[in-house]
Protein backbone atom coordinates (compact mmCIF):
# COMPACT_ATOMS: atom_id res chain seq x y z
CA UNK A 1 0.00 0.00 0.00
CA UNK A 2 2.61 2.23 0.55
CA UNK A 3 4.55 1.65 -2.48
CA UNK A 4 1.58 2.53 -4.25
CA UNK A 5 1.05 5.92 -2.60
CA UNK A 6 4.64 6.30 -3.51
CA UNK A 7 4.44 6.05 -6.92
CA UNK A 8 1.74 7.86 -7.14
CA UNK A 9 2.96 10.61 -5.19
CA UNK A 10 6.35 10.42 -7.60
CA UNK A 11 3.98 10.71 -10.62
CA UNK A 12 1.82 13.55 -9.71
CA UNK A 13 5.35 15.23 -8.94
CA UNK A 14 6.71 14.35 -12.27
CA UNK A 15 3.76 15.59 -14.10
CA UNK A 16 2.92 18.85 -12.28
CA UNK A 17 6.76 19.98 -12.05
CA UNK A 18 7.32 20.36 -15.57
CA UNK A 19 3.92 22.42 -15.81
CA UNK A 20 4.89 24.78 -12.86
CA UNK A 21 8.24 25.69 -14.36
CA UNK A 22 6.32 26.60 -18.21
CA UNK A 23 4.07 28.58 -15.87
CA UNK A 24 6.83 30.28 -14.03
CA UNK A 25 8.42 30.71 -17.61
CA UNK A 26 5.34 32.36 -18.73
CA UNK A 27 5.12 34.85 -15.51
CA UNK A 28 7.93 36.03 -14.75
CA UNK A 29 11.79 36.67 -16.02
CA UNK A 30 14.42 39.01 -15.13
CA UNK A 31 14.96 41.27 -17.92
CA UNK A 32 12.91 43.68 -19.71
CA UNK A 33 11.86 43.31 -23.32
CA UNK A 34 12.86 46.32 -25.73
CA UNK A 35 10.93 47.67 -28.35
CA UNK A 36 12.70 50.68 -29.83
CA UNK A 37 10.23 52.76 -32.43
CA UNK A 38 10.37 56.10 -34.28
CA UNK A 39 7.71 58.81 -33.62
CA UNK A 40 6.88 61.02 -36.39
CA UNK A 41 4.97 63.28 -33.54
CA UNK A 42 8.10 63.93 -31.62
CA UNK A 43 10.47 64.59 -34.67
CA UNK A 44 7.17 67.49 -35.53
CA UNK A 45 7.62 68.78 -32.16
CA UNK A 46 11.42 69.03 -32.12
CA UNK A 47 11.44 70.79 -35.28
CA UNK A 48 9.36 73.53 -34.15
CA UNK A 49 12.64 74.30 -33.00
CA UNK A 50 14.93 75.29 -35.53
CA UNK A 51 11.93 76.24 -37.54
CA UNK A 52 11.35 78.87 -35.02
CA UNK A 53 14.64 80.54 -36.63
CA UNK A 54 16.31 80.14 -32.87
CA UNK A 55 20.19 79.88 -33.78
CA UNK A 56 21.06 77.51 -31.32
CA UNK A 57 19.41 74.76 -33.40
CA UNK A 58 20.24 76.38 -36.35
CA UNK A 59 24.31 75.44 -35.50
CA UNK A 60 23.00 71.62 -35.74
CA UNK A 61 20.10 71.96 -38.18
CA UNK A 62 21.00 74.71 -40.91
CA UNK A 63 20.52 72.84 -43.54
CA UNK A 64 16.95 71.23 -42.50
CA UNK A 65 15.67 74.71 -41.94
CA UNK A 66 17.28 75.83 -45.35
CA UNK A 67 14.86 72.84 -46.82
CA UNK A 68 12.00 73.77 -45.30
CA UNK A 69 11.54 77.31 -44.58
CA UNK A 70 11.45 78.64 -47.76
CA UNK A 71 8.05 76.36 -48.15
CA UNK A 72 6.59 78.28 -45.49
CA UNK A 73 4.51 81.41 -46.53
CA UNK A 74 4.87 84.64 -44.33
CA UNK A 75 2.17 83.91 -41.86
CA UNK A 76 3.43 80.49 -41.33
CA UNK A 77 6.72 81.25 -40.34
CA UNK A 78 5.09 83.81 -38.18
CA UNK A 79 3.51 81.75 -36.23
CA UNK A 80 6.76 79.22 -35.80
CA UNK A 81 8.75 82.45 -34.66
CA UNK A 82 5.53 83.11 -32.07
CA UNK A 83 5.87 79.64 -30.56
CA UNK A 84 9.60 80.91 -30.03
CA UNK A 85 8.97 83.76 -28.24
CA UNK A 86 6.01 82.59 -26.16
CA UNK A 87 7.75 79.52 -25.13
CA UNK A 88 11.45 80.61 -24.94
CA UNK A 89 12.27 83.95 -24.90
CA UNK A 90 9.32 84.80 -22.70
CA UNK A 91 8.81 81.64 -20.28
CA UNK A 92 12.13 80.13 -20.20
CA UNK A 93 10.89 76.90 -21.59
CA UNK A 94 12.24 74.75 -24.26
CA UNK A 95 9.09 74.35 -27.46
CA UNK A 96 10.03 70.52 -27.76
CA UNK A 97 10.17 69.89 -24.36
CA UNK A 98 7.18 71.45 -23.04
CA UNK A 99 5.16 70.07 -25.83
CA UNK A 100 6.17 66.84 -26.01
CA UNK A 101 5.65 66.20 -22.60
CA UNK A 102 1.86 67.41 -23.41
CA UNK A 103 1.45 65.64 -26.59
CA UNK A 104 2.50 62.53 -24.73
CA UNK A 105 -0.91 62.45 -23.09
CA UNK A 106 -3.09 62.04 -26.53
CA UNK A 107 -2.49 59.09 -28.65
CA UNK A 108 -2.08 61.53 -31.55
CA UNK A 109 0.68 60.32 -34.31
CA UNK A 110 0.21 61.90 -37.60
CA UNK A 111 -0.24 65.95 -38.39
CA UNK A 112 -3.61 65.27 -38.80
CA UNK A 113 -4.02 63.74 -35.11
CA UNK A 114 -1.90 66.74 -33.70
CA UNK A 115 -4.07 69.10 -35.34
CA UNK A 116 -7.06 67.54 -34.58
CA UNK A 117 -5.65 68.03 -30.55
CA UNK A 118 -4.85 71.76 -31.15
CA UNK A 119 -8.45 72.17 -32.30
CA UNK A 120 -10.07 70.59 -28.96
CA UNK A 121 -7.43 69.82 -26.35
CA UNK A 122 -10.03 69.21 -23.48
CA UNK A 123 -8.59 65.36 -23.31
CA UNK A 124 -5.07 66.55 -23.12
CA UNK A 125 -5.40 68.78 -20.47
CA UNK A 126 -7.81 66.12 -18.47
CA UNK A 127 -5.03 63.83 -18.41
CA UNK A 128 -2.74 66.72 -17.95
CA UNK A 129 -4.20 67.70 -14.44
CA UNK A 130 -4.27 63.84 -13.48
CA UNK A 131 -0.65 63.86 -13.50
CA UNK A 132 2.02 65.89 -11.42
CA UNK A 133 2.72 68.05 -14.59
CA UNK A 134 0.02 70.29 -14.97
CA UNK A 135 0.50 73.91 -13.92
CA UNK A 136 -2.19 76.75 -14.96
CA UNK A 137 0.66 78.69 -15.50
CA UNK A 138 2.07 76.36 -18.25
CA UNK A 139 -1.57 75.50 -19.44
CA UNK A 140 -1.70 79.15 -20.17
CA UNK A 141 0.88 79.55 -22.23
CA UNK A 142 0.03 76.48 -24.05
CA UNK A 143 -3.55 78.16 -24.43
CA UNK A 144 -2.30 81.13 -25.78
CA UNK A 145 0.00 78.80 -28.38
CA UNK A 146 -2.87 76.76 -29.81
CA UNK A 147 -3.56 79.19 -32.47
CA UNK A 148 0.32 79.14 -33.87
CA UNK A 149 0.53 75.52 -33.15
CA UNK A 150 -2.41 74.49 -35.42
CA UNK A 151 -0.82 76.96 -38.69
CA UNK A 152 2.41 75.58 -38.01
CA UNK A 153 0.90 72.23 -38.15
CA UNK A 154 -1.00 73.14 -41.20
CA UNK A 155 1.75 74.04 -42.73
CA UNK A 156 4.56 71.17 -42.08
CA UNK A 157 0.70 69.38 -43.75
CA UNK A 158 0.96 71.02 -46.54
CA UNK A 159 4.84 70.76 -47.13
CA UNK A 160 5.15 67.20 -45.76
CA UNK A 161 3.32 64.13 -46.04
CA UNK A 162 3.49 62.28 -42.64
CA UNK A 163 4.59 58.90 -44.86
CA UNK A 164 7.80 60.79 -46.11
CA UNK A 165 8.43 62.10 -42.63
CA UNK A 166 8.04 58.41 -41.43
CA UNK A 167 10.38 57.70 -44.08
CA UNK A 168 13.08 59.79 -43.44
CA UNK A 169 12.86 59.08 -39.75
CA UNK A 170 13.23 55.25 -39.45
CA UNK A 171 16.80 54.77 -40.98
CA UNK A 172 17.86 58.03 -38.83
CA UNK A 173 16.65 56.31 -35.52
CA UNK A 174 17.82 52.47 -36.99
CA UNK A 175 21.34 54.11 -36.56
CA UNK A 176 20.85 55.86 -33.63
CA UNK A 177 19.08 52.72 -31.86
CA UNK A 178 21.59 50.00 -32.94
CA UNK A 179 24.58 50.94 -30.64
CA UNK A 180 21.66 51.38 -27.61
CA UNK A 181 19.67 47.66 -28.75
CA UNK A 182 23.43 46.49 -27.35
CA UNK A 183 22.95 47.62 -24.19
CA UNK A 184 19.45 46.79 -23.63
CA UNK A 185 19.35 43.20 -23.26
CA UNK A 186 21.77 43.18 -19.90
CA UNK A 187 19.22 45.45 -18.64
CA UNK A 188 15.75 45.55 -16.87
CA UNK A 189 13.73 48.28 -15.42
CA UNK A 190 11.98 45.85 -13.18
CA UNK A 191 13.15 42.44 -11.96
CA UNK A 192 10.60 39.69 -12.18
CA UNK A 193 8.02 41.00 -14.10
CA UNK A 194 6.67 39.98 -17.22
CA UNK A 195 4.99 42.87 -18.51
CA UNK A 196 6.86 44.16 -22.02
CA UNK A 197 7.62 47.75 -21.91
CA UNK A 198 7.17 49.69 -25.10
CA UNK A 199 9.46 53.06 -25.70
CA UNK A 200 8.89 55.85 -28.09
CA UNK A 201 12.33 56.68 -29.31
CA UNK A 202 12.53 60.45 -29.05
CA UNK A 203 15.95 61.54 -31.71
CA UNK A 204 16.94 65.08 -30.03
CA UNK A 205 16.42 67.76 -32.18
Amino acid sequence: MQARRFISILVIVLVCLPLLAQEQRAGFHDTTDWDLRPSFLFDTLCALNFLSGDKYYLEFYQNDYDRLSPQLRPQERAAFVNLKRRIKDENGGIISAQLALYFSTTDAESLDDMIRVVKDSSTMQRNLKASPYYSDAGWKVYEESRGDLETAFKALSASISTRTGKQRSSPRLKSHARPLLKTCPGTTSFPGSNRRWVRRARPIK
